[in-house]
């Protein structure tokens, strides 16, 4: 078995036993916990390894030790920050009648049972182009500073206290059946009661783009542990509230179908109890699980791709990734010939200067024109001169 895979394994186990809160932990072996940090770290899931560490009395070496109580501490002072930062980030928006939509609130920390397990989610946030910038000046009044760039899509700012927003002009994916979703849920926006210059999402839209990003971000080898955690305790709460006929249609349209309903199944097994599941355990060939486990924790280095519709979707977004590698180079070649000519261009104007310029040196061109050969030799003999006097 590969080894971030077993060691992502153990750290699920951990994860769900703290979240089921029951006594089903994994046996603790000659663990690398340097190893088991950074995976903690990548996946966003290392408050809730420390208190599974505490649960299980494991024996961790001081420095790790350390670095695991720090996050934890970092998760509960994010519990007491997150609302006021929020609130004061969205008053301003309304005070200055910025045309935002929110897409996810740091109030997903709701969803856990133990807040303190929950990740420092950013509040998320789309701003058309035009008032991008003066957004973000906002921001950056209120001590905001770009912690991370989105090319082409937009940024994360961060503040000292620890907050951070994800600010979008444009919403981060590539294939067109994506876009076209993107935009349909955007249109579908509504005013929010308190702040009504700002949109909110809908139950069902705010579904529909967590599992749409979770299936996307699968097959960009990039999703991670916290991002299907979060997705699976919301679709828990709120999965009898919404209106399945319409979050059928718009997963058809994605063709998300199987492969939706194939990650909550995985992360159902993953933190929950049998007897508190959401879907009947799997009685046919659990590979395809398996599969998409491995993908997941190693970042698709391991594991099979079993689902049509992952093969497609991944398909398509390396097409579009090759076609805009493809651009980009050639925008490259040709600036860099263009550069090269404008060179060329320069060095033809000093070798043979405009007539107007050398008459304006030598007033003599204006009668007697075939000096000018002469005078081009001069004038580059004083340069070449001038520029040995320099060396010297």
């Amino acid at each position: 078995m590969n080894r971030s895979v077993y060691e992502g394994k153990f750290l699920l186990n951990l994860v769900g036993g703290t979240l089921r809160q029951d006594e089903s932990f994994p046996v603790m072996r000659n663990m690398n916990w340097a190893r088991l940090y950074r995976i903690a770290e990548y996946h966003e899931i290392t408050s809730a390894v420390y208190l599974g560490m505490l649960s299980v009395g494991a024996r961790v070496p001081a420095l790790f030790g350390e670095r695991f109580f720090q996050r934890y501490q970092e998760a509960v002072h994010y519990g007491e920050i997150y609302e006021a930062s929020e609130l004061e980030i969205l008053s301003v928006f309304q005070a200055f009648k910025v045309p935002a939509i929110i897409l996810e609130s740091a109030a997903v920390r709701r969803l856990y049972q133990l807040p303190e397990t929950a990740a420092n989610s950013p509040l998320r946030v789309y701003i058309p182009e035009e008032s991008y910038y003066l957004a973000k000046g906002y921001l950056v009044d209120l001590g905001y500073i770009t912690d991370e760039q989105y090319k082409g899509f937009g940024e994360s700012m961060r503040r000292v206290a620890g907050f951070r927003v994800e600010l979008y002009h444009t919403l981060p994916y590539l294939t067109k059946t994506y876009k076209n979703c993107m935009k349909g849920i955007l249109n579908r926006a509504y005013p929010d009661k308190q702040n009504p210059a700002l949109k909110v999402l809908s139950l069902e839209s705010s579904y529909l783009f967590r599992i749409a990003e979770a299936s996307y971000h699968f097959c960009s080898d990039s999703l991670r542990v916290r991002e299907l955690l979060d997705l699976y305790l919301f679709y828990k709460l709120f999965n009898k509230d919404m209106n399945r006929r319409f979050l059928d249609a718009r997963i058809k349209e994605l063709n998300i179908g199987l492969l939706s309903q194939t990650l909550l199944h995985m992360a159902d097994m993953w933190f929950s109890s049998r007897n508190n599941s959401l879907f009947p355990y799997p009685k046919e060939d659990i590979s395809l699980y398996d599969d998409m486990e491995s993908r997941i924790l190693s970042n698709g280095m391991v594991g099979r791709d079993s689902i049509s519709e992952a093969i497609k979707l991944r398909k398509e977004i390396r097409n579009v990734e090759d076609q805009e590698e493809r651009v980009e180079k050639w925008r490259k070649w040709k600036d860099k010939w263009k550069n090269r000519f404008k060179a060329l261009g320069r060095q033809i104007r000093w070798l043979f200067p405009d007539k107007n310029y050398m008459t304006s040196l030598y007033p003599v061109l204006e009668k007697m024109i075939f000096l000018l050969p002469v005078l081009l030799d001069k004038k580059r003999y004083k340069a070449d001169l001038d520029y040995d006097s320099y060396e010297k």
